[in-house]
């Protein structure tokens, strides 16, 4: 059974989805060989050594995921429109209304 190495891939081109799509079937890849792995008739250091390498690499995958998804919500917060807080005239005319509403009420 061949191990991939460790390495930290980085995907700088195409959208995040496919980004995170493409990291997902290698993490899927991965899961897979470990399961092979524990099942496999391997000696138990060589079996050790490959599941930790296999674990390494699955949690590595994890966190480019949560990095692309942390990227992507930093981007949504920063295009969404901010709210604004009402000005001391929108105030007022609201509490004026709801004055002349309360003195309506009075007559009812």
């Amino acid at each position: 059974m061949g191990i991939s190495s460790v390495s930290s891939v980085s995907y700088s081109t195409g959208s995040d989805s496919a980004n995170i799509a493409q990291l997902q079937k290698k993490m899927l890849d991965l899961t897979q060989q470990l399961k092979d792995e524990t099942q496999s008739k391997d000696d138990a250091k060589t079996k050790e050594m490959k599941t930790q390498l296999l674990q390494m690499q699955i949690q590595q995958i994890q966190m480019q995921i949560q990095q692309i998804l942390q990227k992507q919500q930093a981007k949504a917060a920063k295009a969404a429109p901010k709210q604004t807080q009402p000005t001391a005239s929108a105030k007022a005319t609201a509490e004026k209304s709801v004055e002349s509403t309360s003195s309506l009420d009075q007559w009812a």
